[in-house]
């Protein structure tokens, strides 16, 4: 089925750049033949931002079928509070239109993506809440003695 993506691109700071989300997105997009109808993009507003009116942007254009699938960078990009964030897909879900997840590999078009993306954004919330391993330190090496800590709690889980 071919799909009419709302592509929305964010970056929470001035100082980011949307450019490598916008190819990373795109190669996605153009790969499954799906067709770009709308661009929505949302720089310097941090996911935790009470309003957002982008977000009203992208619900109202869901409910009037400009739209069947919004596809973003990376899902813990758009929310920083889990509420927030499944209340959003909730109502994508309520339109018939699809939240994907580039990074994640997250469709909400099958019941398994959409639990997978309250899932993401259940993390998100748990990251944005200053945990130690939270994504702000995501490929950044590990302070001296931490990693065989962790791969010791790995080894011992299973």
């Amino acid at each position: 089925m071919k799909r009419k993506v709302a592509v929305w691109l964010r970056v929470s700071t001035d100082d980011q750049k949307l450019d490598s989300q916008s190819d990373a997105v795109e190669k996605y997009v153009d790969a499954r033949g799906w067709t770009v109808v709308s661009r929505f993009t949302e720089e310097g507003i941090g996911g935790a931002a009470q309003y957002r009116k982008v977000v009203d942007e992208i619900l109202d254009g869901a409910r009037r079928k400009r739209f069947d699938t919004v596809v973003i960078f990376r899902g813990d990009r758009s929310f920083r509070t889990a509420g927030k964030g499944c209340l959003f897909i909730e109502e994508l879900i309520s339109t018939g239109c699809a939240f994907v997840s580039v990074e994640d590999g997250i469709d909400t078009s099958t019941p398994a993506g959409e639990l997978m993306a309250k899932m993401a954004m259940l993390m998100a919330e748990w990251g944005a809440q200053g945990n130690p391993r939270s994504r702000s330190r995501r490929g950044s090496k590990p302070p001296a003695g931490e990693a065989s800590i962790w791969v010791a709690r790995v080894a011992t889980s299973t």
